[in-house]
């Protein structure tokens, strides 16, 4: 699977002040993240896609020694119901509303040049090409 062989190679240690993980790829990249990670704060960890696996047999003693809330985002999360019902006042309430903070989009390739950089922006990585 995608990363399957690089999972146990990665530096983690770099996302251990992350807020949020959007995982994509879940399989032996999460088990090995999850394992390796110590967040210096309360993490969300966003389970999107499984495209590495859909399975880990992750140790209960990780997710009590550590700060983190596992959740799951897909189209089986929230009723279609519900999405529909709100979907238009969501719109209007967005189209409104200035953004809380400031944010910076960047381009994924450039992460390790402007992680570090102390601009007071929330920074937005961008995946892909122009």
């Amino acid at each position: 699977g995608i990363n399957a062989e690089y999972g146990d190679k990665t530096e983690w240690s770099k996302l251990n002040d992350c807020d949020i993980v959007l995982d994509l790829i879940y399989g032996a990249s999460a088990l090995s993240f999850l394992t390796a990670v110590k967040p210096n704060k309360a993490m969300q960890y966003i389970q999107i896609g499984s495209l590495s696996g859909v399975e880990i047999p992750l140790n209960s003693s990780v997710l009590r020694g550590k700060d983190i809330s596992i959740r799951g985002s897909g189209i089986g999360s929230v009723p279609l119901s519900v999405i529909s019902a709100q979907m238009s006042e969501l719109v209007k309430m967005v189209s409104e509303t200035a953004p809380p903070v400031k944010f910076k989009v960047e381009k994924l390739e450039k992460i390790e040049t402007v992680w570090s950089a102390s601009t007071g922006e929330r920074l937005v990585f961008e995946i892909g090409s122009d």
